[in-house]
């Protein structure tokens, strides 16, 4: 309503009242006007009589909404007149009536333009150039010719805001997108490119804090249509047929709004998309220029989570045009930073899912494809293996053991297409996949890579054939698991085993065990070979790559365990006594003074006076598989003297002595770590790990 009235029956125009009269009054107001002077002898004088007492109750004023609510006001009144042709006398009580029909519109918290609806930003080129230098920059300062531009991004105090560079940014981008976004892409990569080739770490952060706004903004950048009619304002139908129309009018209208609502879904998407592809470039340049930055990888997974997401899930199609190797990285700087466990976990989640192609809903097959080509991006089984021997979560094991699975198959099926036989079909490969699992092979390949223990497969084998005879085409299942066993075995061994390029520089090394023996050659010819083989041995440990460092921590713990493992009983029990004493005395001697301290153990501590972290990291792999290794070789030497002797006291005796002999190892070893004074996160956990793997032992002392 545009005018109200007053005593003199005129229309005064709602601009003329004084805005008191008005202030924080409801829908009653546009009746009675001022309610503080009502006019004599109108019909407004029977209001809040006796008669109607429940009148002033509905006509009073609302502290909610103020009168410019006219939506809500219309329904409001439209709840009265209602109410009031329903009875049949002018005077009746209205008993039924709700105490309140006034449902004020929700009101939206912030007002804002969506970026479709505005206008482009206009900056000439020498101000868009300082956008980005301010915003590229970490300390910025502004040149002589540009200080009358760059007063327009500066505060009070002539300081740059970055925020406000990010944020003029951030609209540049946009306006870019929605005017060609094929010409934008190049562009916006052209400019994060050049913020991560910055020498400040906090630069490249801010490449993918930019990147993840974007990702926010991108819900701005259309207007969202959405029904708040039922919830806000009823219908009645027992109005005029204009109503009804009303109605009508607003269904139509609800109907018109979903599919705009699915259009700007789309655009939405799209803007997503377009984001999305432009990360992935980025984040496999992280991967070319070889990022050592923590923080600045920390950003970009946070950013790559915030895409690929959805309520705590990971949608496997997002990951689709992204490099695997990115996700390989991801995982060597979470292990070598020590990040929470979850994380490591989801990203050995997402590596396992980049293996596989999901089919199409349309697709007549529902397997995912095996892409082998994967495997070969991140440099072969050796990464895998790696990461399977690492792995403290019973479901990375799973999914780790799930690949090198289909690397086994994929080997096989291919044999079989170079022989001209028929590849294993799925419904062949499924029992047998069931069946290692229920085995617990996951598990059992495990213990074989972590170890080196030779021999699962086999054991895997006999333990399943049985339960294949059942099957009608069992000859074929049965070779076929003979198949997947021996070739597991090949390739475990082949990562738990020296390589074979190294294995007669190994026993030229079992040879020359001490530097006085290495210097006592009778032929020079050996004389060089030897100190060749421990300079190559001493390469492969300290070397950056997992690969060669694998290689360096098999050939030393064979070293080391050629020296225990020689002799009977007797010399093994006193062999265990005699590295623990060496290896506490390499930890503070220098190796130039002589001693008959091999220098196996001289190259294992050494790893301890290096300054990288993963280098001593080193050092406790090494002594773990040592010792795991030390208490199978006990465990199976009581094993063999049990069959021949009755169990006795002196037994029980010699046992617990053995089992104190590898806790002395172990504390020796680990004592050396405590006087260096490591604090790397990922070193003090294993240190933490190997404590609690071992405790067990403690009680027998």
């Amino acid at each position: 309503m545009s005018f109200l009235l007053a005593e003199s029956e005129r229309a005064v125009d709602l601009q003329g009242v004084r805005p008191h009269n008005f202030l924080e009054l409801g829908a009653a107001a546009l009746l009675v006007g001022d309610m503080e002077s009502k006019p004599k002898g109108q019909p407004w004088k029977y209001f809040g009589t006796a008669d109607i007492p429940y009148l002033d109750q509905m006509l009073q004023p609302s502290i909610v909404t103020t009168i410019t609510n006219s939506a809500s006001v219309c329904s409001h009144l439209r709840a009265i007149t209602a109410s009031k042709h329903n009875k049949s006398g002018p005077r009746q009580i209205w008993e039924d009536s709700p105490v309140s029909t006034f449902r004020p519109r929700a009101r939206p918290l912030f007002q804002y333009r969506h970026y479709s609806e505005q206008q482009p930003l206009r900056l000439n080129p020498a101000e868009v150039c300082e956008v980005i230098t301010a915003v590229s920059s970490e300390t910025y300062s502004p040149s002589a010719n540009s200080l009358t531009i760059s007063s327009r991004f500066t505060n009070n105090n002539r300081k740059p805001s970055i925020d406000v560079a990010v944020s003029v940014l951030i609209k540049l981008v946009i306006d870019m997108y929605v005017l060609d976004p094929g010409t934008a892409a190049p562009l916006t990569l052209s400019m994060l490119e050049e913020m991560l080739s910055s020498p400040k770490a906090t630069c490249r952060v801010r490449a993918f804090d930019l990147i993840l706004n974007l990702g926010v903004h991108a819900h701005l950048l259309e207007p969202l249509m959405t029904d708040n009619t039922s919830t806000i304002e009823e219908e009645y139908p027992e109005e005029s047929i204009l109503e009804s129309e009303v109605q009508l009018a607003t269904l139509g209208k609800q109907k018109i709004d979903s599919s705009g609502k699915l259009g700007n879904l789309s655009a939405i998407d799209n803007f997503e998309t377009w984001i999305l592809n432009i990360l992935y470039e980025t984040l496999l340049l992280l991967v070319q220029t070889e990022e050592k930055e923590e923080s600045v990888w920390a950003a970009a997974l946070s950013c790559l989570l915030y895409f690929v997401c959805d309520r705590g899930k990971i949608l496997r199609k997002r990951l689709d045009g992204l490099d695997i190797r990115v996700i390989k990285v991801l995982i060597e700087i979470s292990r070598q930073n020590s990040w929470a466990e979850l994380v490591h976990s989801k990203l050995v989640c997402m590596l396992t899912n980049m293996f596989y192609q999901v089919p199409d809903a349309m697709a007549e097959s529902k397997t995912p494809v095996f892409l082998i080509d994967q495997v070969d991006l991140i440099g072969g089984t050796d990464f895998i293996f790696y990461e399977y021997s690492l792995a403290n979560l019973r479901e990375e094991r799973r999914n780790l053991y799930l690949v090198l699975f289909d690397c086994v198959l994929h080997q096989i099926n291919e044999a079989c297409n170079a022989s001209g036989v028929s590849e294993y079909s799925d419904d062949e490969i499924q029992p047998l996949a069931t069946l290692l699992t229920l085995a617990d092979a996951p598990e059992a390949f495990y213990i074989s890579v972590k170890l080196g223990v030779e021999g699962i497969g086999k054991l895997l084998r006999r333990s399943i054939s049985a339960v294949l005879s059942r099957f009608s085409n069992n000859e074929r299942l049965i070779a076929l698991l003979e198949n997947i066993t021996e070739r597991f075995d090949e390739i475990t061994s082949s990562f738990t085993h020296l390589d074979k390029d190294f294995t007669h520089l190994m026993l030229v090394t079992k040879s020359y065990k001490f530097l006085e023996s290495i210097e006592g050659a009778s032929l020079r010819s050996d004389f060089m070979k030897s100190k060749l083989s421990w300079a190559t041995l001493h390469s492969l440990l300290h070397s950056e790559r997992i690969v060669y460092r694998q290689n360096g921590y098999t050939w030393l713990g064979d070293l080391l365990i050629s020296d225990i493992n020689e002799g009977s009983d007797v010399n093994l029990l006193s062999n265990l006594r005699d590295l623990q004493h060496k290896i506490a005395y390499a930890g503070v001697h220098d190796s130039s003074v002589a001693s008959d301290v091999p220098l196996s153990i001289w190259l294992m501590c050494g790893l301890l006076k290096s300054k990288n972290n993963l280098i001593r990291w080193g050092f406790l792999f090494v002594l773990e598989r040592l010792l795991m290794r030390c208490k199978f070789l006990l465990e199976e030497n009581e094993e063999q003297k049990s069959k021949h002797s009755n169990a006795s006291q002196e037994h029980m005796d010699r046992q617990l002595e053995k089992a104190n002999a590898v806790l002395d190892i172990m504390s020796s070893a680990l004592s050396l770590v405590a006087q260096i004074n490591e604090t790397d996160r990922l070193n003090i956990l294993k240190v933490s790990f190997l404590y609690n793997l071992f405790i067990p032992q403690s009680n027998l002392r």
